[in-house]
């Protein structure tokens, strides 16, 4: 066979659905392990709080409203945490606490206890799932990287599907056994995923290099552009990002620019620190202007 035959025969379904990058194969194994176990509780949690822990619908539809919230709330001291003590030590923690986390729904039979540690995992999960993004950043090369997490979606969708037909079994069997070990085993897996983030190399970090800014403060050149478009390595707000929102906007009347010190936010959360602020700029606006119309019209 030539050389030009054996570049146009076809590549074996095995080697086309094998990464090429040992990273991207690496973490697409402890993704799959994740999502097994998340298509597990995804399909059986509601099943077994309410057949098993004994529990009315809304009293869990209440529970996971309250989970739900923390879990929004957890992603900011998360990413806080990832930054000052490394993403991978930080999502081990998370991810360990997340299985004693569902372990320990086996042992809960009072309504009191579930709610805080229904929010408790919900948090893990939703601090885990923002530092997991960090660390991907860290550990995938910028070139491979769009590439890389569109093959670790493809992997999640399948181990979503796959813990779900392992779910429909327990469904099948429908026994307080069979529901219980369903959850053991998603805990099992988040055993697993720690253990295989642990082991996972990560890139040291390079310190970005300092210098004074106009008003005296410390600021971070942007470094390594390819790793968030404008932001650079930490996550900081880029030349583009300060540009924007430094050109003042109206909204019903009111004329308002956000200050110096909230552009200047560092850390992978800093644009959600920054947006969440503005927020709080455009609501003291608003009540401002309000007043301001309500005592005119008094006056009148």
């Amino acid at each position: 066979m030539t050389t030009t035959d054996q570049a146009l025969a076809p590549t074996p379904a095995r080697n086309r659905l094998r990464h090429p990058d040992p990273t991207v194969r690496r973490l697409a194994l402890v993704t799959l392990v994740n999502c097994l176990g998340n298509g597990l509780s995804m399909t059986l949690g509601v099943l077994f709080f309410t057949r098993v822990l004994g529990f009315g619908a809304v009293q869990v539809g209440t529970a996971l409203t309250a989970a739900g919230l923390c879990g929004v709330l957890a992603g900011v001291p998360a990413g806080r945490a990832a930054d000052r003590w490394g993403s991978r030590r930080v999502l081990v923690v998370l991810v360990t606490g997340e299985a004693l986390g569902v372990t320990a729904y086996t042992l809960v039979h009072s309504y009191a206890l579930f709610v805080p540690l229904a929010c408790l995992v919900a948090a893990l999960d939703r601090g885990s799932a923002a530092v997991r993004s960090a660390l991907y950043a860290e550990v995938l090369p910028a070139d491979k990287r769009v590439a890389g997490r569109a093959y670790l979606r493809v992997v999640t969708n399948v181990g979503i599907g796959a813990g779900t037909a392992v779910a429909a079994l327990a469904l099948h069997v429908d026994t307080r056994s069979a529901y219980v070990t369903a959850i053991l085993a998603d805990a099992v897996s988040f055993a697993a995923v720690a253990l295989m983030y642990a082991a996972l190399t990560v890139p040291p970090r390079v310190a970005a290099p300092k210098v004074v800014g106009s008003r005296g403060q410390e600021r971070r050149h942007d470094e390594d552009r390819g790793r968030g478009g404008d932001r650079g390595h930490d996550g900081g707000l880029g030349a583009a990002d300060r540009a924007r929102l430094a050109r003042p906007a109206s909204g019903a009347g009111v004329v308002w620019s956000c200050p110096r010190t909230v552009v200047s936010g560092r850390g992978r959360m800093g644009i959600a620190a920054l947006r969440t602020r503005c927020l709080k700029v455009i609501v003291m606006r608003a009540h401002l202007a309000v007043g301001r119309v309500y005592r005119r019209c008094g006056a009148r």
